[in-house]
């Protein structure tokens, strides 16, 4: 038998015989003649990919000891590649994606060689797994990723990419209804709480923003004659980077009660230079904000408890809230996709265009108008330093 001077990994074939479907393997001879050699049945193997770790052996034989074996890519070693190339800038999404490779996909699939991985096997371990759909459906999008990065390094042929042919069902719907607080609770979480804690939580809650921006807030971020605040970066885990989208840079109007709040805790603080945290640390002289984790553990958590919310209360609930202030200030919904500042339409709903500044100021007005009429109820509140 003449062979290549190469490592031949063969062609799995599937072709009916008179036992029934059976896979066999092809080999290319320099003479261009391309033997077939047995597997065995589709009974023993059920997925190409299963008949072609069987075949190990007749690549072997086939290929004799003189012939050096070039190693085949594995998808662990797509992952390897992609963390160090293609990984995107952001530090929270690269952190994000780096929790699916380490927890996932590499103890699963690491091994497997590429041209070995079954779609239908992949689609299964999918649908079993005891997570969130959305979740799975970010394994999925990775996953298909790194496919098409394989293909541009042209470490698998160019084609149909196999994690493009099946979906997850229910990706987009939630698991369960997002917490949230009405105003009377946000006043019972007020109460009593430091000058700084009453601050962020009044930025949570009347201008929505995610924790990361909360906490990334610069007094040169504020215009305060214009009555606007700018989102211009975000920070986690003491990581200052960009924000999550273009669109969440877009800058939010300011109401006057959200002013005030904002102002007096800016006359008592010591640090008030442009570039100073809005909420410095105490420890090593404010050069980083505060802990907005330790703050959630220490602080938002337990008065949550105290109120009796019945759930785990964290940042995010806030934001939520927001949503449902906007709501209930009929702020129609693409006024409220450009409040929430989402990435698209799909987040908020299938609404499209652009929203003029001051329509989202009045909506915003409103919804922040319905959060503080509930203050007077509070004594301790209404009558203290905000």
């Amino acid at each position: 038998m003449e062979r290549q001077g190469r490592y031949q990994a063969g062609t799995i074939e599937k072709i009916k015989t008179s036992l029934g479907p059976c896979w066999y393997i092809r080999f290319t001879e320099t003479n261009g003649k391309r033997p077939r050699f047995r597997i065995g049945l589709l009974s023993e193997y059920s997925t190409e990919a299963k008949a072609s770790r069987a075949a190990q052996l007749l690549r072997d034989q086939f290929n004799g000891p003189g012939i050096e074996k070039k190693a085949a890519r594995t998808f662990g070693d797509v992952i390897d590649r992609y963390e160090k190339e293609e990984m995107p800038k952001r530090y929270s999404t690269r952190r994000g994606y780096s929790q699916i490779h380490r927890n996932h996909i590499r103890p699963k699939w690491g091994p497997t060689p590429l041209e070995q991985l079954d779609a239908m096997e992949v689609r299964k371990w999918l649908l079993e797994l005891d997570l969130a759909p959305k979740t799975k459906g970010n394994i999925l999008g990775q996953m298909r990723s790194m496919f098409r990065f394989a293909m541009l390094w042209k470490w698998i042929p160019a084609s149909v990419n196999p994690m493009s042919l099946f979906t997850i069902p229910g990706v987009t719907k939630r698991r369960r209804k997002p917490r949230v607080i009405n105003a009377s609770q946000f006043w019972q979480l007020m109460n009593g709480a430091p000058l700084f804690l009453q601050t962020a939580m009044i930025g949570a809650y009347c201008l929505g923003l995610r924790v990361s921006e909360l906490f990334a807030l610069q007094w040169q971020d504020f215009d305060f004659l214009e009555e606007k605040v700018w989102i211009r970066r975000a920070i986690v885990e003491s990581h200052t980077g960009e924000v999550k989208t273009e669109r969440s840079e877009a800058p939010l109007p300011l109401a006057w009660e959200v002013m005030e709040a904002f102002l007096s805790y800016y006359h008592s603080v010591d640090l008030k230079e442009p570039t100073d945290w809005v909420f410095a640390s105490p420890l090593n002289g404010g050069k980083k904000p505060r802990d907005s984790r330790g703050i959630q553990t220490r602080d938002l958590s337990p008065a949550g408890d105290k109120i009796d919310l019945g759930f785990n209360l964290g940042w995010h609930t806030f934001r939520h809230s927001y949503k449902v202030l906007l709501e209930r200030a009929g702020a129609d919904l693409t006024v409220q996709r450009d409040l929430m500042r989402h990435a698209d339409t799909h987040t908020t709903s299938q609404v499209y265009g652009e929203v003029e500044f001051d329509r989202m100021r009045t909506s915003n007005n409103k919804a922040v108008a319905l959060a503080f009429a509930e203050k007077q109820k509070c004594p301790g509140i209404a009558q203290g330093s905000l």
